[in-house]
């Protein structure tokens, strides 16, 4: 679920930064630029892990910052197709549920990757009287809670509208995030985890 990315870009360091220490200033322009950012085709960068090298300082005509080409790594959130994690239910409706790891909310489970027989309850005490999701198993109902912890597996991921340009990032993520999970917890092992504790 989490892999480190080669990255090389050319970062520019502001007239505020000259005193600074160059590793320093430049670990701080990168995590500003690149951290809780998602990487199309990649995942969300969580952390800069450390720089690999650094090219020379370049002044150009006009900008009174200094350009340097850095290679760096990152740590980047990025669930292959299969795998396993655990998440917990941040909310649930009569389409499925959303899922969050604590750093990232876009896990989304649709009814169809329940277990079956499974059914949407609105309004009794689940969820706090608000509605939920029941799995009929061996004649019990096993209710899945908003706060449950899970394991789910990685059915799809799906990026739209990715850029770097903050601004533009955030207009974006009012209409929808740039990058979303769809997973299952249809097979034996997988849902809230102290179904599985005994």
């Amino acid at each position: 679920m989490f892999k480190l990315v080669d990255i090389q870009d050319t970062i520019r360091l502001p007239p505020t930064r000259f005193g600074a220490p160059p590793r320093a200033a430049l670990t701080t322009e990168i995590t500003t630029r690149y951290a809780n950012r998602v990487l199309p085709e990649v995942g969300l960068v969580l952390a800069l892990h450390d720089i690999t090298s650094v090219g020379d300082e370049r002044l150009i005509p006009g900008d009174g910052g200094s350009h340097t080409t850095v290679t760096f790594r990152v740590i980047v959130y990025a669930p292959a197709l299969g795998e396993v994690g655990m998440a917990r239910i941040a909310g649930c409706d009569a389409k499925g549920l959303r899922l969050s790891t604590g750093f990232f909310e876009d896990i989304y489970v649709t009814a169809a990757h329940l277990q079956t027989p499974s059914r949407y309850v609105a309004g009794e005490a689940v969820t706090g009287g608000v509605g939920g999701w029941v799995w009929s198993y061996d004649g019990n109902d096993l209710y899945m809670d908003v706060g449950d912890i899970v394991y789910y597996r990685v059915v799809g991921v799906s990026f739209v509208g990715v850029h770097l340009d903050p601004a533009a990032a955030e207009r974006a993520r009012v209409q929808w995030p740039a990058m979303t999970i769809t997973a299952s917890l249809g097979t034996p092992g997988l849902g809230v985890t102290s179904w599985w504790a005994s």
